[in-house]
């Protein structure tokens, strides 16, 4: 695993690193009742990643939600396992920016609705898609 700075993109006033989408994704399983769609920035200096490590774009995004997937650590004498601060992310859409300061705009599906780093509420509805 190669290691890599990257950071998510502060939205809103009180530090909110993302916000729900609002519009409705019906391509998306259970939208809506169990999964809804954040959107974001990622920081991350993707180029290089791509030209010195050889990864691909994908891997990329992979190696970003692996570590913002992770659970914070326990700490001592804590009993309840602690759970990761953006809820379950899944890869759902991303775009790259080159530039500069070179950034990824990301669509993630999380499986929490009142997250606290997502600025806004997600949209909700009784219908769900089911294959």
């Amino acid at each position: 695993m190669t290691d890599f700075d990257f950071s998510l993109r502060t939205v809103g006033k009180e530090g909110q690193k993302g916000r729900y989408s609002q519009s409705f994704h019906w391509d998306v399983k259970h939208f809506g009742s169990k999964r809804w769609v954040v959107l974001g920035y990622l920081d991350v200096d993707w180029p290089r990643l791509e030209e010195e490590n050889k990864l691909s774009k994908s891997e990329i995004v992979d190696l970003c939600l692996e570590q913002l997937n992770k659970a914070p650590e326990r700490k001592k004498y804590q009993k309840r396992v602690p759970k990761p601060l953006y809820g379950t992310l899944e890869r759902y859409k991303e775009k790259f920016v080159d530039g500069d300061q070179p950034y990824i705009i990301y669509e993630f599906v999380t499986d929490d609705p009142k997250n606290k780093l997502f600025l806004g509420e997600p949209p909700k509805h009784s219908l769900s898609y089911s294959e």
